[in-house]
């Protein structure tokens, strides 16, 4: 999509008006933005898109404090078998 606004007789040629430099596009959309990568041969027969990427940064979305709960205590098992005897 977002090459397809750069190349001459694309399919978004005339609806939006890309940056007239760099190869990065911003995409709106609902939830926010979406930012891409282009690089286009307008002068190729035909134009062609070369390369499309999604930029994506990795960000911190929550910060805070845990306070876990104590251990419970474990619960003694009888030395030997299952009826509580001793080993021997």
């Amino acid at each position: 999509m977002a090459a397809g606004l750069r190349l001459p007789g694309g399919v978004g040629e005339g609806i939006a008006r890309p940056p007239g430099r760099g190869d990065r596009l911003r995409i709106e959309h609902p939830t926010g933005f979406l930012d891409v990568a282009t690089a286009v041969d307008p002068s190729a027969s035909p134009p062609t898109a070369r390369r499309t990427a999604v930029v994506r940064t990795a960000r911190k979305i929550i910060d805070g404090i845990v306070f876990p709960r104590a251990a419970a205590p474990a619960a003694v098992q009888p030395l030997g078998g299952n009826d509580g005897s001793a080993a021997r």
